[in-house]
């Protein structure tokens, strides 16, 4: 089972980097606030999602 689980993992990462590695420059930079704060928030709202201190995901 950890064998695929391991593959899984591998593959995905492998896509994210073939994304960042595959990307277009922008051709400009937004100074809008509201875009920023929406950038943030997807960027780093999922480490609001971790468990409580001292426990862990039911897997």
């Amino acid at each position: 089972m950890g064998s695929y689980v391991t593959l899984i993992y591998l593959v995905d990462q492998l896509v994210v980097l073939a994304f960042i590695l595959m990307r277009r420059p922008p051709n400009e930079q937004s100074l809008r606030v509201d875009d920023w704060i929406f950038g943030f928030v997807s960027t780093f709202g999922a480490l609001l999602l971790a468990p409580p201190s001292g426990q862990q995901f039911p897997y």
